[in-house]
């Protein structure tokens, strides 16, 4: 089937949007999830729902390719995975840092390698 797809794809969108669309929802499910059958099933509704959503702004906006359209509304979703994702995410991260350092100064700890 991923090749069907990629040579659907490559006749209609080229080389470099073809492959954004192939690992750009996979990259987006991968920050949600450690089990494969959850990554597979969020891969394809994150591409389902980019492509619905960058054909439909394609259709509203004049002279908007619908390839490009779906790349920059996957990359979006990616985007938004990669900040908000639980634990995987920069801003979980931050979080846990923050969270981290707090409980180490109650603990009675220096922080940042600083010494009394």
């Amino acid at each position: 089937m991923i090749v069907l797809a990629i040579i659907i794809g490559l006749q209609t969108v080229g080389v470099i949007l073809m492959s954004a669309m192939l690992i750009t929802p996979a990259v987006a499910a991968r920050q949600w999830t450690n089990k494969l059958w959850v990554m597979v099933t969020l891969s394809a509704l994150f591409g389902a729902a980019s492509g619905i959503a960058g054909t439909a702004a394609s259709s509203l906006v004049p002279k908007l390719p619908t390839g490009p359209a779906i790349v920059v509304c996957v990359s979006a979703i990616v985007i938004i995975s990669v900040l908000f994702a639980p634990g995987r995410g920069v801003l979980h991260r931050v979080y846990q840092r923050r969270k981290n350092r707090v409980l180490y100064k109650l603990e009675g700890g220096v922080p940042d390698g600083t010494t009394n």
